[in-house]
């Protein structure tokens, strides 16, 4: 996975029962961290938040912010069958 610069635009899946806010952090175990710029449910998981987000050194989060951590698990996908010729 590609490690984006510090101040780039980009989009995270959270899954939570907390409610996430504009303005939160999310930071996840390597220590990345994320500034949310706009938190929408899922159409079809209602657990699931489509995050936009600000990367950011996770230093400079300021004392008192809102802090979600971020676990990252291996995105599964589906197989295709394949025969061996």
């Amino acid at each position: 996975m590609r490690t984006k610069p510090i101040g780039s635009r980009c989009k995270l899946y959270y899954d939570t029962n907390n409610d996430v806010k504009t303005g939160d952090y999310v930071v996840s175990s390597g220590g990345s961290g994320y500034l949310v710029q706009d938190a929408r449910h899922s159409k079809t998981k209602p657990q699931r938040f489509n995050l936009t987000c600000l990367r950011c050194d996770p230093v400079d989060i300021p004392d008192g912010s809102f802090i979600h951590p971020l676990h990252w698990h291996k995105r599964s996908r589906k197989e295709t069958n394949q025969q061996n010729v």
